[in-house]
């Protein structure tokens, strides 16, 4: 059986358009879900408002391309406070939905990273590091820390704590240095 669903496009056009949903997507489509989707002749990033039964549109019905997100961006809350805004000021649901949402979802988001920082267990500074100070404080400050610590929590003890992170990875005083983890 086809699946439907209605899209607002983020255009000036009160117009909702309806594409099918191929069968590897079924199962992850929702209200709320952003999706790419043909309009004329490129692609765009669209939100799915509605599952309608059978297509108003008697023409040929496009197919979505792809899922952005693996969830929902609106939940049925903000999902209301859009249909309401749309409805009390004359707006196109498209345009209100790309006003809610965070200017980050329309490009690649990356969310923003901490670089941490932990001294390998057995590294031993001192023959390493006898004329690097500020290298040798840093490890000594990390054994004394057992564990990983951010790097940005470093500059008490160097002016740039990611440059003597990346020296000490190359003198295998630190793992991989400094991971990056998205908090």
């Amino acid at each position: 059986m086809i699946m439907f669903v209605d899209i607002a496009f983020p255009i000036s056009s009160y117009n909702i358009f309806t594409y099918s949903v191929p069968q590897k997507f079924k199962s992850q489509v929702d209200i709320g879900s952003r999706v790419t989707a043909p309009l004329g002749k490129r692609s765009t990033t669209d939100i799915i408002i509605g599952f309608p039964k059978k297509p108003v549109f008697t023409g040929t019905i496009k197919s979505i391309e792809s899922l952005v997100d693996s969830y929902p961006v609106l939940d049925k809350t903000l999902w209301k406070l859009v249909h309401w805004m749309s409805t009390y000021y004359f707006t196109p649901m498209g345009q209100v939905a790309k006003t809610v949402l965070p200017a980050q979802l329309s490009m690649k988001y990356l969310p923003q990273k901490t670089w941490i920082a932990e001294v390998l267990p057995n590294a031993e500074s001192d023959d390493l590091l006898s004329s690097a100070f500020v290298q040798r404080n840093v490890v000594d400050f990390l054994h004394k820390e057992k564990g990983m610590f951010p790097v940005t929590g470093l500059k008490h003890l160097a002016s740039n704590p990611m440059n003597v992170c990346r020296i000490l990875e190359k003198k295998v005083l630190l793992p991989n240095t400094v991971k990056s983890l998205n908090l």
